[in-house]
This record gives C-alpha cells, sequence and structure tokens, in this order.
C-alpha cells in the first residue's frame, strides 16, 4: 500500500516538474527571441551581406575608378610604345642585310622590343599587387568595424551572409555545390549589421584627392 501511494507521489511530482518545465520554457522563449539568442546556446548572433558592402563601400568604388583610370594610361602606353616599335620594325625592313647600319637597327630593335616586354609585364604586375594590397587593407577594416560593432550590441557571433539568388546550375553535383556554399538560410532583420557596417565604413572614409596635373 506505501509502495503504491510512493510510487504515485513520484509520477505526480515527475509530472508537476516537466510542466513547469515546459511552461518555463515557453516563459523564457520570448525573451530569448527578443534579444536575437539562440534557445539551446544563448548565444546571440549577427550577420554582415559583405558582398552588398564590397559593392557599395564608397572606399572600394573610389578603388575601382583609380585602379581603371591607371589601366586605362597602361593600356595608352602599351599602344604608343607598339607603335613605336611596328615604326622600327618597318623601318628595318626598308634596309638590306648587306647595308652597314642593318645589323645595329636590328639590335636596336631586339632590345627596345625585349625591354618593352620586361617594362610591362612589370608594371602589370605591380598593378595588380596594389589592387591586392588596396583590398585586403579595406577587408581589415571591414573586419574591425564588424568586430567593434558586435562588441557594442552584445553579439557572440557574426556570419557571412550571402544575398539570397536563384540557384542555377548545369549539373546536380553543381547545384549541390552552390546549396552547401550557402553560410546562413535565414536571419531576421534585426540580425543584419550589414547597413550599421556600411554606414560606419562610409563614415569615416576620407578620400584622398590626388594632385592636378600641371
Amino acid at each position: 500500500m506505501n509502495r503504491s501511494r510512493s510510487s504515485s507521489s513520484l509520477r505526480l511530482m515527475l509530472a508537476v516538474l516537466a510542466a513547469t518545465a515546459v511552461g518555463g520554457y515557453w516563459l523564457l522563449r520570448p525573451t530569448l527571441a527578443d534579444n536575437g539568442a539562440d534557445a539551446a546556446g544563448g548565444h546571440v548572433v549577427g550577420v554582415v551581406d559583405v558582398a552588398q558592402i564590397i559593392a557599395q563601400a564608397r572606399e572600394l568604388q573610389d578603388a575601382k575608378v583609380q585602379l581603371t583610370d591607371e589601366q586605362g594610361k597602361l593600356e595608352a602606353e602599351v599602344n604608343t610604345r607598339r607603335t613605336r616599335l611596328q615604326q622600327m620594325e618597318d623601318a628595318l625592313k626598308k634596309l638590306k642585310p648587306e647595308q652597314p647600319d642593318f645589323n645595329d637597327k636590328q639590335d636596336e630593335l631586339v632590345r627596345e622590343l625585349t625591354r618593352f616586354r620586361v617594362e610591362i609585364e612589370e608594371r602589370k604586375k605591380a598593378l595588380v599587387l596594389k589592387h591586392l594590397l588596396y583590398t585586403a587593407g579595406f577587408y581589415k577594416k571591414l573586419n574591425d568595424a564588424i568586430a567593434d560593432i558586435a562588441k557594442a550590441k552584445g553579439l557572440d557571433v557574426v556570419l557571412y551572409k550571402e544575398s539570397y539568388t536563384e540557384v542555377n546550375a548545369d549539373s546536380i553535383e553543381e547545384m549541390y555545390a552552390k546549396i552547401q556554399q550557402r553560410k546562413v538560410l535565414y536571419n531576421s532583420a534585426r540580425c543584419d549589421l550589414t547597413p550599421e557596417v556600411l554606414n560606419r565604413l562610409n563614415r569615416y572614409y576620407h578620400p584622398v584627392l590626388a594632385p592636378r596635373e600641371p
């Protein structure tokens, strides 16, 4: 008889505890949701659309304009020197091998052609390196801005968010690969730090005006 009563009391206690736990969870859940916390671990998460920031940051837009301008100047120089080399080659063709200055003209053309190829190749490499270093420097500023904003908001994790686009692929393997590349499948607007990060970067960016050419 006592055992029966003890079992009944134990079952009743467990039922009460279970109901209390469930009720407590549903009471606590809105609080966690309001703070952007994950119910399982209590971590507060934010997201940033890095591609959007790269496309809209004033600093990178100005850098792109500058890069295009430098590429245009280099291309103009390439065309000018190619024209000069073509003129030298045409002049050489008018000479006969037995003429006294043929060898000198030929050697001069070879030297100029070699120097042209080496100098232009080095200029192109320098331009690419300059762009890479500039982009790396901006990415450092981007990470610093994200970290500052995340700390101010008490966030634990900030994830890379991609802008949603339709997944187009020529094979199921390619489609799976594109799907697996996505890091964030859903986030609420309050978790998105992109506008704040972009505004911060643009606000602190001060372009340096290039000196005017005489």
